[in-house]
């Protein structure tokens, strides 16, 4: 999950770093807090290679409107 300030843009910028890595976007959800403070998205990646995944997180971390970004990993 990330959570970040919200942006013009910002998810358009998410997705094609994850499309840069060639990576299978399988579900995404998101919300934003009601105060408009910070939003939370999840997105659920299927069938990556591990390295791929790596450099859209190191990448995801550097944006400036990530606040937060946390990995949970299924098997």
């Amino acid at each position: 999950a990330i959570e970040y300030i919200d942006s013009p843009g910002l998810f358009a910028r998410e997705a094609a770093i994850f499309a840069k890595q060639g990576l299978d976007l399988e579900i995404v959800s998101g919300v934003c807090k009601s105060d408009k403070s910070s939003c939370k998205t999840e997105f659920f990646v299927r069938n990556s290679e591990p390295a791929r995944l790596q450099k859209a997180i190191k990448q995801l971390r550097e944006l400036p409107e990530t606040l937060d970004l946390k990995v949970d990993y299924m098997l």
